[in-house]
């Protein structure tokens, strides 16, 4: 598979603006000299063919800007280089990967509330960005603030919309990758385990069930929903916090079992 950074507006028939956006290229036809790339349409995915040509005069405009722009560049190059060649693995295990697991699991449990200034673009107003269970506290707040008052507008709405489906992704990932330890270690008679899967399947399904309820707020404008979904997060926030620390802990002895160390005493 390939990603690479064009110009965008080639595709609509602007050959005279420049907008640069990346686009995966994940098959070609050499007889009818065209790429296939996923393209969106009304908001859903849609297998698209592209030609040769225009993909080449597309990338040549994105490199000459990039040029022009080196500020560009700099932005851009944090995500993706000009062209990423991405292979498909059969695992992604590698030597460290029980430390990787575990503290990736300590992002999840302590969660950030991230400030940042973008200096690239001469913006100068904070952002703000949170992590890990920290999405939940703030989101919570927001919505029962909201809720209890003017409600949100319309603009915020289908923003929060798209934050709670990508907080739902994010779970649904999570609670596949228990299925997959459980099954690096041999885990399935472990029943402490098996609970701790059953619970982040079920933490899923709540937040599809937030996401959902906030999709009806934007047809009804009830505010009654914000509340539900706020007290829903509360106690998610809760409920998973006291899951991933005891999820944390049965992990350590598989971790020091496969390191072939004994396990210190009160190690968590």
């Amino acid at each position: 598979y390939v990603v690479l950074y064009l110009n965008f507006s080639r595709f609509y028939g602007f050959d005279n603006k420049v907008n640069l956006h990346e686009l995966l290229l994940y098959g070609y036809d050499e007889d009818q000299r065209i790429f296939y790339t996923p393209y969106l349409v009304n908001g859903k995915f849609q297998e698209a063919k592209k030609s040769f040509e225009l993909i080449e005069c597309a990338y040549k405009d994105a490199y000459f800007q990039y040029l022009q722009d080196g500020w560009n560049l700099l932005g851009k190059r944090i995500f993706f280089f000009g062209i990423s060649s991405i292979h498909v693995r059969d695992d992604y295990k590698n030597d460290n990967w029980f430390a990787d697991y575990i503290d990736k699991i300590d992002h999840e449990i302590h969660g950030r509330k991230i400030v940042q200034t973008q200096m690239v673009y001469d913006i100068t107003e904070p952002r703000v960005c949170y992590t890990g269970l920290a999405c939940y506290g703030i989101l919570s707040e927001v919505l029962i603030e909201k809720g209890s008052t003017d409600g949100l507008n319309e603009k915020i709405t289908k923003k929060l919309i798209r934050t709670l489906k990508m907080l739902h992704d994010h779970k649904a990932l999570f609670a596949w990758s228990v299925e997959w330890f459980i099954d690096q270690v041999n885990g399935h008679d472990n029943t402490e385990l098996v609970d701790v899967l059953s619970s982040c399947t079920k933490y899923t399904k709540e937040l599809e069930r937030c996401y959902l309820l906030l999709c009806k707020y934007d047809k009804t404008k009830k505010s009654e929903l914000l509340i539900t979904i706020s007290e829903i997060l509360r106690k998610q926030l809760k409920n998973e916090l006291e899951t991933l620390l005891n999820y944390r802990k049965l992990i350590w002895p598989y971790y020091y079992a496969d390191n072939d160390v004994p396990m210190p005493p009160d190690d968590d």
